[in-house]
């Protein structure tokens, strides 16, 4: 079954995934938030296939170009929201998972 994606829950999920990425500034980690969410609305493979023109496009570029701005920091953000909580690790020990 095939759940269609809209803007609102894209736009959750982009805040949860990466809107606590530590990258410089607080403008900067709105505009990961808001590519995310983009992206999750229309995956490709490019910035280009992702937005065809405008604004936002050039926004998207100036981010991922930006020297100040590390790859690794923005993954990492979405990285912590997928590493176990310790009360999970705590409740499988418990249960002997």
């Amino acid at each position: 079954m095939e759940t269609e994606v809209t803007a609102a829950v894209a736009r959750v999920w982009a805040q949860q995934e990466f809107g606590r990425a530590q990258i410089g500034d607080d403008r900067r980690t709105q505009r990961l938030v808001e590519m995310a969410a983009h992206v999750a609305l229309r995956p490709a493979g490019k910035l280009t296939q992702v937005w065809e023109e405008g604004a936002e496009r050039e926004g998207a570029y100036r981010l991922v170009e930006n020297e100040a701005v590390v790859a690794r920091d923005m993954a990492s953000a979405a990285h912590r929201k997928c590493s176990p909580s310790p009360v999970v690790e705590e409740l499988d020990d418990e249960r002997g998972a």
